[in-house]
């Protein structure tokens, strides 16, 4: 269990931050418990100190790590989201962060050991709750369909597949690609969403879809790319725009791995999960809404 610390070196010396609990998630409206929060930042030699006053953050969230190279994504995104002027120099967000034994998790699933799957991850989620989070962030498109219900037994879970098609449907798209594990495709999880927001989701045949799972467990997930599995993604995206999409979403956190606009590759707008997942969580924590 590590505390999320930001980047850089911290100029600055924190006196207090107000937090909310789950009020916030309520759709009330709470108050930090000081009327401001206040960062002192160290002058110049021969200037004075003086101080500024920044944001509250409202919320906590707690990250569920799937695959460290991802999740060294989200950390990223979840603090570049976060506007300078409201949290100070640093740009410091507080978070948790929890990594899973997504080896064990995925060998349960397979094996059909569904309560033992649901087990790692309660002990993750209860872990991320004792350190303070208020609401979890789980890095896998996959993963959440697998523990959807489980983890919500102990904190409440930022939808990925519906922040990732308010994404593209704020970017003005209506008939987005899906590029995921067959899973994720089969599930239906992501054509909800865009239903909801008056959307379309089209998937590659499924061969394609077959060749693109193949590859994010054999090499994505392990942060491993290749340029023959780019050209598989690409070829994916090829197929998409001549069927009508207008963007392809990415519904793996780990192509991103790949570089968005290589898959891309100029045919067709992209819009990552991993990077509309992060984004929503840093409003989230910030505000008390993902929107």
């Amino acid at each position: 269990m590590t505390w999320s610390r930001g980047l850089g070196v911290a100029t600055g010396v924190l006196l207090r931050m107000g937090r909310a609990g789950l009020r916030g998630l309520r759709g009330e409206n709470p108050q930090p418990t000081d009327p401001g929060v206040w960062r002192m930042r160290l002058s110049r030699p021969a200037s004075p100190c003086h101080a500024r006053r920044v944001t509250p953050q409202r919320l906590v969230p707690g990250i569920i790590g799937f695959a460290p190279a991802t999740d060294a994504v989200y950390l990223r995104e979840l603090h570049a989201a976060v506007p300078t002027a409201q949290l100070g120099t640093v740009n410091t967000l507080r978070s948790v962060t929890a990594s899973l034994d997504t080896d064990a998790f995925f060998a349960l699933d397979v094996a059909g050991r569904k309560a033992e799957a649901e087990a790692l991850i309660l002990a993750v989620a209860r872990s991320l709750r004792a350190a303070g989070a208020d609401f979890l962030v789980v890095t896998s498109n996959t993963g959440s369909i697998i523990l959807e219900g489980a983890a919500e037994q102990v904190l409440p879970i930022l939808d990925i597949f519906a922040a990732t098609v308010d994404a593209a449907v704020d970017a003005g798209f209506a008939r987005p690609g899906l590029l995921s594990t067959a899973r994720t495709a089969a599930s239906g999880r992501y054509h909800a969403a865009a239903d909801r927001r008056g959307a379309v989701v089209s998937t590659p045949p499924r061969a394609r879809i077959a060749g693109i799972d193949a590859l994010i467990g054999r090499e994505a997930i392990r942060g491993v790319q290749t340029p023959e599995s780019l050209r598989v993604l690409q070829d994916a995206v090829d197929e998409l725009a001549a069927a009508g999409a207008d963007s392809v979403i990415l519904g793996c956190t780990d192509l991103v791995l790949y570089g968005p606009d290589r898959i891309g590759h100029g045919v067709l707008p992209v819009v990552d999960s991993t990077h509309a997942h992060a984004r929503a969580a840093a409003r989230l924590a910030l505000g008390g809404s993902a929107s």
